[in-house]
């Protein structure tokens, strides 16, 4: 079986590390698998050494022509994308050179709550053509139960016929990263308990509510904040942080390579989104042993946490809620071992199992 995975435009998100986990992950089965992607991106360095690197060109339509040359000149049995551009991309390329190949999507998160702040016709508009196009591919396997039923409700098709696979989030190399050393002066010294949230810092992160609960606490106790991420947010959350007074306490310390140690260190960890599809700092958390608090965003947070069973799950955007539930949790929680064996699900050995079983599957059915 000869798989490829493509993604045009690389971020620093979970879309990305769960691409290269995934492809690693089936790379370590025996499956040949190549991955297509520009040179510059992160995480790279994490693919499995049998994954065979394909440099993706920049240019929209040196992209096109490289695509359409590599299902020429390789014929895969199948293409995994995640980002709906990278779906139309292939399916063009597909047609163009009268391709074989089935083509795979992922779609990582909720569609219709990302559709809701656009206008009534452009929601429109946009619901039809991702409907359109996802219906083209071959298959839809997706990371929650709560983002099957959301991908069902856009694109009609139903959710029986979308595979389910929860996300490669737990290797050996996360657990062997989250051993490392920091020199932060807050993770060193644990005579003050500390919070951490991870994201992009983008509105969807939703952090001044996370702020503003953590101002409320630290009103009533010593405590720190370090926030990871970078965005065109930092400079109005550093300020807001400033004006709520607990600026001195909040570090906004920026994109890092390996965020696992800070939050194996941390005291608790907070996921403050508005929306989600299965969110992986969550599950990196509760793998390493570390309590949560997050918000009942939609997507896949209820069904990690058992609906409440591994962590404290608040409104979203409610801060006096996040407040009660931070301060309960760093006063009672769940022992280091029940939280790690509450994710098990979530390795990168499971994934790569069940995705082999899908994508013989979908060779299977579409011969």
């Amino acid at each position: 079986m000869h798989i490829a995975f493509l993604i045009a435009k690389y971020g620093r998100g979970g879309v990305e590390r769960m691409m290269v986990n995934t492809a690693s992950g089936l790379a370590g089965l025996g499956l040949s698998v190549d991955y297509i992607a520009p040179e510059d991106g992160p995480y790279l360095d994490h693919l499995d050494a049998r994954v065979v690197f394909c440099g993706l060109p920049l240019g929209r339509r040196e992209r096109f022509d490289y695509v359409c040359a590599y299902l020429r000149r390789e014929a895969p049995d199948c293409i995994i994308v995640a980002k709906d551009k990278d779906l139309k991309l292939v399916l063009s390329a597909r047609k163009r050179v009268a391709s074989n190949a089935k083509i795979i999507m992922r779609p990582g998160t909720t569609i219709l709550s990302k559709l809701d702040s656009e206008l009534p016709l452009i929601r429109w508009y946009r619901r039809r053509a991702i409907a359109r196009v996802y219906r083209d591919a071959d298959a839809l396997v997706v990371n929650a139960e709560a983002v099957r039923k959301d991908v069902s409700a856009v694109t009609g098709i139903s959710a029986d016929e979308i595979y389910l696979i929860r996300n490669p989030v737990i290797n050996k190399r996360m657990l062997s990263q989250a051993d490392g050393v920091i020199e932060h002066e807050w993770i060193k010294d644990k005579s003050v308990p500390v919070i951490i949230g991870i994201g992009n810092l983008h509105r969807v992160k939703d952090f001044p509510t996370l702020l503003e609960a953590f101002s409320i606490v630290r009103q009533q106790r010593a405590l720190k904040l370090i926030i990871l991420g970078e965005g065109h947010l930092k400079d109005e959350l550093k300020s807001l942080s400033m004006t709520m007074g607990v600026g001195e306490d909040v570090d906004f310390a920026g994109f890092v390579d390996n965020p696992y140690p800070y939050i194996k260190s941390a005291d608790l960890y907070v996921l403050s989104s508005v929306r989600e599809g299965s969110p992986n700092a969550l599950t990196e958390a509760l793998a390493l042993g570390t309590p949560v608090v997050a918000t009942d965003c939609p997507g896949g947070v209820r069904e990690i946490l058992k609906n409440g069973r591994w962590g404290r799950i608040v409104p979203v955007r409610s801060p006096y809620e996040m407040a009660r539930a931070i301060a309960a949790t760093l006063d009672n929680h769940a022992s280091v071992e029940e939280l790690i064996s509450s994710v098990n699900e979530y390795t990168q050995e499971n994934a790569a199992k069940s995705y082999c079983k899908m994508i013989n599957m979908v060779c299977d059915n579409n011969n």
